[in-house]
């Protein structure tokens, strides 16, 4: 009876410009009798608010001050302690059910599905990539919420859920990459100049060679390329001719 009679009659006032919960939990024990007890790694008490109260219970002062926290808090005797707030299995249960599954599939024009196109709800780390088909399968949290699709090579796309469940999405090619910078031998050109074939090597071209650098590595490896020394010494410097002299820059890509 004594504990519930103190918690009724006695007020405070709080009275505070940005100040930290953690400071006005002092104001509170400077007023009266109450100590507060908690553990700093386990709640937040940094943050900082702005509160006018006078003459209230202790009661009506947390609910106010923590009310936009993740705390909580429990009056014993003079004693209040002050924990975070634990998720019941309801809760849970709910938030689960706010969850709103999204599937769909993304092509491009030619209505060619897209492999590992990147879907993410915006504003958030959450995303998935397509599949093999082109499908992919989120989930959003609200109805609210926006869908970023993004490739390479291709112009991004937003789509605002709502009620849908199913969403199909067309992306169109991004022509301006045809600025882009494509690297070719020694040196890089436009995607829009590159007009000559392109052709590749790997390292099992290089095994079992007896050779000291990779120019001579690629003696005879590439159709097209001719690599000869530069006088008849045998530890000359080799020159790369690619196509002939009457080829663009005189057939080196040097």
């Amino acid at each position: 009876m004594a504990e519930s009679l103190y918690s009724q009659i006695t007020k405070l006032s709080v009275s505070s410009k940005a100040k930290t919960i953690k400071d006005i939990f002092s104001d509170i024990e400077n007023q009266s009798e109450y100590v507060f007890i908690y553990l700093d790694e386990n709640v937040n008490l940094e943050k900082k608010i702005s509160v006018d109260i006078k003459n209230q219970t202790v009661d009506k002062i947390l609910d106010l001050v923590l009310a936009s926290t993740d705390n909580t808090y429990k009056i014993m005797d003079r004693q209040i302690y002050v924990t975070k707030k634990t998720t019941s299995p309801e809760d849970k249960n709910e938030q689960k059910q706010q969850n709103q599954s999204v599937s769909g599939t993304v092509k491009d024009a030619s209505n060619n599905p897209l492999i590992g196109v990147n879907v993410i709800v915006k504003g958030t780390s959450t995303g998935v990539m397509t599949d093999v088909d082109g499908h992919f399968t989120i989930s959003v949290p609200e109805a609210n919420a926006v869908l970023v699709f993004s490739y390479v090579g291709f112009i991004s796309k937003e789509k605002t859920v709502g009620k849908n469940t199913v969403i199909d999405v067309i992306l169109q090619e991004d022509a301006m990459l045809l600025e882009d910078v494509v690297v070719v031998g020694y040196g890089t050109q436009k995607k829009a100049n590159l007009t000559g074939a392109i052709s590749q090597v790997d390292s099992k071209v290089f095994e079992n060679r007896p050779v000291t650098s990779a120019t001579s590595a690629l003696q005879g490896a590439l159709p097209g390329v001719n690599i000869n020394p530069t006088n008849g010494n045998p530890n000359a410097s080799l020159d790369m001719n690619i196509r002939g002299t009457t080829s663009v820059n005189g057939g080196s890509p040097l």
